[in-house]
This record gives structure tokens, C-alpha cells and sequence, in this order.
């Protein structure tokens, strides 16, 4: 078993990062020596952390840090269609089901009546749905700072719907309360 460690310096920055790499008797592929690498700290230029939302369902919740962490990883497909399915999760929790709208875009287009998010937010949310369309259908991979924007995106929404909603309420009722 060879275990090696080197330190690695950014020529641009001067960040340092220690590299742990091993193999054994056995790790090869068929021609030469595999070698497994982990990187400490963790490469941070990737990372994403989930917000933490208080107001959303569990299933919501899940699914969106699934989408984070599939981001994370780089698998853009993955990520995706889970963005597709998260915003299409939404609207049904929103009540916009197969029974107000059996088209999908047409549920993304019920959020300005039924839960009033404006027309040009609506717009933005449809380009998810072809994002979304396309890496389960077609197999195109979306680009990494696309995948980033619509998570952002997703974000703003789930804090929208979710968490100011009970905010505005929370703090409206606090206010009657002390006035009464």
C-alpha cells in the first residue's frame, strides 16, 4: 500500500489544500496504478449550502437539499429534473393539481391567480420546466451557473411562498394581539 500527501498552493491566490492519495495491491486498470485522491479542506469552489426553511413540508424540504446536493456533486441531469420536479411539487402544494391544470407549464401560469406571483416571475419558472423538459428527454446537460441561477431562483420562490407568507402572518397577528 503506498499512501502519499502533498500540499498544494494556488500560484493566483495562495490557498493551500493537503492531498491524501493511496492506492494498494489491486488498484490498477489492467495497465497502471489507480490512485484515490481526497482533498482537505473540501474544494469549496463547488459548494452549495442549503438554506434552511422552516416553513415548507418535509418532502419539499428534502427534495430541494437533494437538488443542492446533486449540484454539489456536478451531476447536472440529476440536478435538473429534480428542479423541474421540485417547482412542479410546489404548485401542487400550492393546490394547483392535475384537476385545476393537467399541463405542466399551464400549473406554472395558475401561480399568478391562485397564489399571485407575477407574470415575469412566472416566465422565469417556465424556463425551469424546459431546463428540466430537456435534461430528461433529450439528455442535454444544463450548464453549471444556469443550474446555479435556477436554484437561486427555486430559492426565491420557496421563500416567497413559504417562509415570508408566515412572517407577514406571524408578525400581523403579533401586531393585532398587542393592540387589542
Amino acid at each position: 500500500m503506498g499512501l502519499y500527501g502533498f500540499v498544494w498552493v494556488c500560484m493566483g491566490c495562495d490557498s493551500a489544500c493537503l492531498e491524501d492519495k493511496y492506492t494498494c495491491a489491486g488498484m490498477n486498470d489492467g495497465v497502471e496504478q489507480v490512485y484515490v485522491s481526497t482533498f482537505y479542506p473540501e474544494h469549496t469552489f463547488s459548494h452549495r449550502n442549503p438554506k434552511n426553511f422552516c416553513y415548507i413540508k418535509d418532502e419539499l424540504q428534502d427534495l430541494y437539499r437533494d437538488i443542492v446536493t446533486s449540484f454539489r456533486y456536478g451531476l447536472a441531469i440529476p440536478t435538473a429534473t429534480a428542479i423541474r420536479t421540485l417547482l412542479e411539487a410546489i404548485c401542487i402544494d400550492q393546490g394547483i393539481t392535475d384537476d385545476v391544470a393537467w399541463k405542466f407549464h399551464i400549473k406554472i401560469e395558475k401561480l399568478n391567480d391562485i397564489v399571485k406571483v407575477p407574470k415575469s416571475i412566472t416566465e422565469g419558472l417556465l424556463t425551469l420546466k424546459f431546463m428540466g423538459d430537456s435534461a430528461a428527454h433529450k439528455l442535454i446537460s444544463p450548464q453549471r451557473k444556469d443550474l446555479s441561477l435556477a436554484i437561486d431562483l427555486l430559492e426565491a420562490l420557496m421563500l416567497h411562498l413559504y417562509e415570508a407568507k408566515f412572517d407577514l402572518e406571524s408578525k400581523s397577528t403579533q401586531m393585532h394581539k398587542s393592540y387589542k
